[in-house]
C-alpha cells in the first residue's frame, strides 16, 4: 500500500525520569544514565503491608518501584498537568525559528492508555460513598474525563483532539493519526503527545499478576538476566506538519518522519504475547518504499520480558538479517533501560532519543549488560560505547523504531535527519478523500441490558467471557455478526479495525474501585469487593486496558492490518470517519469503524474505497461522501449533528453521531445530508446515499451466550450467589445451568474435532519450543476428570466441562500461555466415550 507522506519534526520537548527537560535527557542517554526508581508508597498514601507480598500472591504485588520524574507537581491533576507542560514547550520550539504555526489549524493526538487519574479517583470516591465506605485516598481537584483531560491538556489548539490507545504502542500509532489528519485536510500541523503520569496500585497488582515485573526493580532490555519491567511515567511531544510546509515557514527541522509500519498479530499468539509474525508484518510494511539496508540503528521495543526480548530478536534478525552484508551489524537499543517502560508514552521517549541521535550523529551505549544469549547468532549488536553514525554515502541517516503493545499491536516507523532538500514549497493541494462504500452495519442503540450473543468462533469459553467489559464484547458481538454476513473480511491481513470509544472503561473503572476500598483498610469486606469489582483475573486485566476495545475483534477473528481505540471530545466519532479514507488508502482493504459508550449503545461499520468496491463487485449498502458540490441536489432528510451539546449532556460523548449514521442507513430514505457543526461553525457536510439491497435476515446463535451489558444495579444490591465468582481463591466454581448448557456445547466432540484439538495442542507448544509428544488417550483416573455427565451415541458424545478456576493456567498463562489447555484435556476425556 502507499505511505503517508513524509512528515517534518518542528518541535519537539519532553519531561522523563532524571530528565527534566530534552537535552537532560540526551546526555543521560549519551552516557547510559539509569534514572533512580523510588517507591510508590509515599505517594498512593497506602501502607505497603496492604499491597506487597510475594510472587503469585493475589491482590498483591511483589514491587512497588518505578521511574519517577523528580517532582510531584502542583495540586492539578498530574496527568493534565504534565501534558499540558510538554505541549506548551513543544509548541515553544516549533515557534523559535519562521513563522508562528497557526494554532486554530493545529490538531492535538495524544497516546494515553488512560484518562487522568483524577478521574478514577473521583469515581471510586463516588461509589465508595454510595457503600457507605470510604476510599483509601481522598480525590482533590477537578475530576478530567477524557474530553476535558485533552481540552485542558491543550486549550490553544483548534484542531481535532483525540487520543489513541494501542497500549505501549500508542506513540507510535498517535504519529499515523497525525499523518491522517493532515492529509485528510482536518490540521495543517499536530501535536503528537505520549503521556503517563498514571501509576496506580491496580495496574501494579495487575502486572504482578502477569508476572511482568522485575523483582528487582531494574529494567535491563536484551540481557541475559533481564527480569521484566519497572513503570515509568513522564510525557513527550512533537509537532509535526508537512515537509513542504516546514520549508515554506522556515521553521527548524529536527528530523523527518519518512513512514509508518503498522499491523496486528490477529490470531497469533495470546492477547499479552508478543507476535512475531505480527512484529515482522510491521517491518514490511514500514519498508515498502525504503531500502531496509540504507537503516543504520533500531531502537527497540525493548520490555526486558523473557519472552518480549526472544521475540523481538527473533523478528529483527528474521527481517534485516538478509539484507545485511555478511558481518555487517545493525545496532539496538531501547530507551526504557534508562526511563523505565512509560506505556503508552513509551514510543515518544524513543523517538526524541532517536531524533537526537541524528541530529548529532551518535550512536550511544547500551547500559551495561551482559547480551542476550541469541543476539550472538544474529546480525544485531548492543553498542557498549558511544559510536559515529555510519558512512551513508551521501544519504539520510536512517533508523528504525519499533513499538508493541498488549492485545497485538504493532508499529514501526523510519525516522531519518534533514538533508536540506526538499520538493518546491508551495501551496499543498487539499486532499480529495474517496467516497466510503458502507458494506454493511449493525448496532446496538440504545445497549441492551442483556445480549444474546453467538460464541461460535470465539477463542475464549463461556467463562472467561464472562470477566470481558460488556462494552468491549459488545463490540465484539457486532464484528461477528457482519465478518459472518462477509466472510471475505474476516481473518483477513488487509482488515483493520478502529473503535471511537471511552479511555475510561468499565472494567477499568471497577477495577479501580475495588482497589481504592480494599487498600482502605487492613481487613476489607469480600461482599463489598465483589459489588465494587470483579477476582483480578488475566481477562479482567486484559480487558481493563481501552486497546481492546478493538483488540478483541482484532485477536478473535485473526484482523491483522491494524487496530485502535480512540477517544476524546464529541467530535470524535466523526474525525475517524473523515480519516477513513486515508486508513483504506495506507493501512487496510477493509476497514471495521465504530463508536461504542458505556451504557448507550454501540455501532459497526465495515467500509472499502468505493472504486475497491465496484470493481470487486461488493454488495453496497450505502455510500457516504463528503460534499463536494458533486452530491444530489437534493436529499430526502437533512440532519444537522451539534457535536457541542449542552454543558451537562454527555449522551454519546466520544461516540457522538453514530445515532445519526444509523437513522440514515436504516430509515428510508435514498438520500441523507448531514451537516456537522461544532461550536456553531460548520465542520462538514456528509451525503449518504443508500442503494438496493435486502436486510439481512436475523443469523441464529449456533453456541447461544447471554451477557448483561448494563448493570444498574451492580452497587445497589450484592451479587446473586450464582456461582459465576470463586469465593474463596481454592474453591471449585460449579458452572450454572446456563453456563453447564453452553460448556457441554463448547466440548460436544466427534473424532475429527478430536484431531484438530490435537493439532491445536501441537502448536501451542511450538509457540513454547517445546517438543510435542504423542499425548495418551488411555482412560484418565477419576481423580483427573475434568467433565461430567458423559453421553455417547453412536460415533458423537456429550459432556458438561468441569471448571475449576482456581487453575488459572487452564485459561490463560501470565506472558506466554497455551489457550485452551483445560478444553482440549476435556476434549480427549471425551473421546475414551466414542464408540469404536
Amino acid at each position: 500500500m502507499p505511505s503517508c507522506e513524509p512528515l517534518a519534526v518542528t518541535g519537539l520537548a519532553c519531561r522523563l525520569p532524571g530528565a527534566p527537560d530534552a537535552e537532560a535527557f540526551w546526555r543521560n542517554v549519551r552516557e547510559a544514565r539509569v534514572a533512580p526508581t523510588r517507591s510508590l508508597e509515599e505517594r498512593w498514601g497506602i501502607p505497603r503491608r496492604r499491597y506487597i507480598g510475594r510472587a503469585g500472591d493475589a491482590d498483591r504485588t511483589y514491587t512497588d518501584l518505578a521511574f519517577c520524574l523528580d517532582t510531584d507537581g502542583g495540586p492539578e491533576d498530574r496527568q493534565v498537568e504534565l501534558g499540558r507542560r510538554v505541549v506548551d514547550a513543544a509548541l515553544v520550539d516549533a515557534a523559535r525559528a519562521g513563522r508562528p504555526l497557526d494554532l486554530s489549524r493545529t490538531a492535538l493526538v495524544a497516546a494515553t492508555s488512560w484518562t487522568a487519574p483524577s478521574y478514577f479517583e473521583h469515581d471510586a470516591a463516588r461509589a465508595l460513598a454510595a457503600l457507605g465506605v470510604a476510599p483509601a485516598t481522598l480525590p482533590t481537584g477537578f475530576a478530567h474525563p477524557p474530553d476535558l483531560q485533552l481540552g485542558a491538556i491543550a486549550p490553544r489548539l483548534g484542531g481535532p483532539r483525540l487520543a489513541v490507545d494501542t497500549a505501549c504502542a500508542s506513540s507510535l500509532y498517535a504519529l499515523d493519526l497525525a499523518a491522517g489528519l493532515v492529509e485528510t485536510g482536518q490540521a495543517d500541523a499536530v501535536v503528537v503527545l505520549g503521556l503517563n503520569a498514571f501509576l496506580p496500585p491496580f495496574l501494579y497488582i495487575g502486572f504482578a499478576r502477569l508476572m511482568a515485573l522485575s523483582p528487582e526493580g531494574r529494567i535491563r532490555p536484551f540481557a541475559i538476566d533481564a527480569s521484566g519491567i519497572v513503570p515509568g511515567e513522564g510525557a513527550g511531544a512533537v509537532v509535526l506538519e508537512p515537509l513542504d510546509t516546514a520549508r515554506a515557514g522556515r521553521r527548524h527541522v529536527h528530523g523527518i518522519v519518512r513512514t509508518i509500519g503498522l499491523a496486528a498479530d490477529g490470531a497469533e499468539r495470546s492477547i499479552f504475547a508478543p507476535g512475531a509474525n505480527g512484529q515482522r508484518l510491521a517491518y514490511e510494511r514500514a519498508y515498502a518504499e525504503v531500502d531496509p539496508a540504507a537503516v543504520d540503528y533500531i531502537e527497540a521495543h525493548g520490555t526486558a520480558t523473557v519472552v518480549g526480548d526472544a521475540t523481538e530478536i527473533q523478528s529483527l534478525h528474521g527481517f534485516f538479517g538478509p539484507h545485511r552484508p555478511r558481518g555487517a551489524r545493525l545496532a539496538i537499543g531501547s530507551a526504557k533501560a534508562l526511563v523505565g517502560h512509560t506505556l503508552a508514552a513509551a514510543g515518544i521517549a524513543s523517538l526524541i532519543k532517536t531524533l537526537l541521535m541524528l541530529r548529532d550523529g551518535l550512536i550511544p551505549p547500551h547500559i551495561a549488560v551482559s547480551p542476550h544469549p541469541a543476539l550472538a547468532e544474529t546480525c544485531l549488536v548492543l553498542p557498549d560505547a558511544p559510536t559515529a553514525w555510519p558512512d551513508g554515502d551521501g544519504r539520510p541517516r536512517r533508523a528504525g523504531i519499533s513499538a508493541f503493545g498488549f492485545g497485538g499491536a504493532n508499529a514501526h516507523v523510519v525516522v531519518e535527519s534533514d538533508t536540506g532538500e526538499s520538493r518546491p514549497a508551495g501551496p499543498r493541494p487539499r486532499p480529495v478523500a474517496e467516497p466510503l462504500a458502507v458494506l454493511d452495519a449493525e448496532a446496538l442503540l440504545p445497549l441492551p441490558e442483556r445480549l444474546r450473543m453467538d460464541a461460535a468462533g470465539l477463542r475464549t469459553g463461556p467463562n472467561l467471557l464472562r470477566r470481558i467489559d460488556p462494552l468491549q464484547l459488545a463490540v465484539t458481538h457486532l464484528a461477528s455478526e457482519l465478518l459472518a454476513r462477509n466472510p471475505a473480511a474476516n481473518q483477513a491481513a488487509g482488515t483493520g479495525v478502529v473503535i471511537a470509544s471511552n479511555l475510561g472503561g468499565e472494567m477499568s473503572r471497577r477495577l479501580s474501585r475495588k482497589y481504592a476500598y480494599r487498600l482502605g483498610t487492613d481487613a476489607p469486606d469480600e461482599a463489598i469487593e465483589l459489588r465494587l469489582g470483579p477476582p483480578l483475573t488475566v481477562e479482567a486485566i486484559a480487558s481493563s486496558l481501552p486497546t481492546m476495545c478493538s483488540g478483541y475483534p482484532a485477536y478473535h477473528f485473526d484482523l491483522r492490518a491494524m487496530h485502535q481505540t480512540l477517544s476524546g471530545d464529541s467530535a470524535t466519532f466523526i474525525t475517524s470517519l473523515l480519516l477513513a479514507p486515508y486508513w483504506l488508502r495506507t493501512r487496510c482493504d477493509t476497514l471495521l469503524l465504530g463508536a461504542a459508550r458505556d451504557g448507550e449503545g454501540a455501532c459497526l461499520l465495515l467500509l472499502k474505497p468505493l472504486s475497491r468496491a465496484r470493481a470487486n463487485g461488493d454488495r453496497i449498502l450505502a455510500v457516504v461522501r463528503s460534499d463536494d458540490g458533486t452530491g444530489p441536489l437534493q436529499a430526502d432528510v437533512h440532519e444537522v449533528l451539534d457535536l457541542s451539546p449542552p454543558t451537562g449532556r454527555e449522551r454519546f460523548a466520544e461516540a457522538t453521531g453514530m445515532d445519526v449514521l444509523v437513522r440514515a442507513l436504516g430509515d428510508g430514505a435514498r438520500h441523507t445530508r448531514v451537516e456537522v457543526r461544532e461550536a456553531v461553525q460548520p465542520r462538514a457536510v456528509l451525503l449518504i446515499e443508500k442503494e438496493e439491497r435486502a436486510d439481512p435476515l436475523p443469523r441464529a446463535p449456533r453456541v447461544p451466550f447471554e451477557v448483561v451489558l448494563r448493570d444498574e444495579d451492580a452497587l445497589k444490591a450484592p451479587p446473586s450467589d450464582n456461582g459465576h465468582r470463586p469465593r474463596h481463591h481454592h474453591e471449585t466454581v460449579q458452572p450454572a445451568p446456563e453456563q453447564r448448557s453452553l460448556a457441554a456445547a463448547w466440548v460436544t466432540s466427534t473424532a475429527a474435532t478430536v484431531r484438530a484439538f490435537l493439532a491445536a495442542q501441537r502448536d501451542g507448544l511450538a509457540l513454547l519450543d517445546i517438543e510435542p509428544a504423542e499425548p495418551p488417550i488411555g482412560p484418565r483416573t477419576p481423580e483427573h476428570a475434568v467433565i461430567d455427565r458423559v453421553s455417547a451415541h453412536g460415533g458423537t458424545a456429550h459432556a458438561d466441562l468441569i471448571v475449576d478456576e482456581a487453575h488459572s493456567y487452564f485459561f490463560d498463562h501470565p506472558l506466554d500461555h497455551v489457550p485452551g489447555i483445560l478444553l482440549i484435556e476435556g476434549a480427549l476425556q471425551l473421546a475414551d466415550h466414542i464408540p469404536g
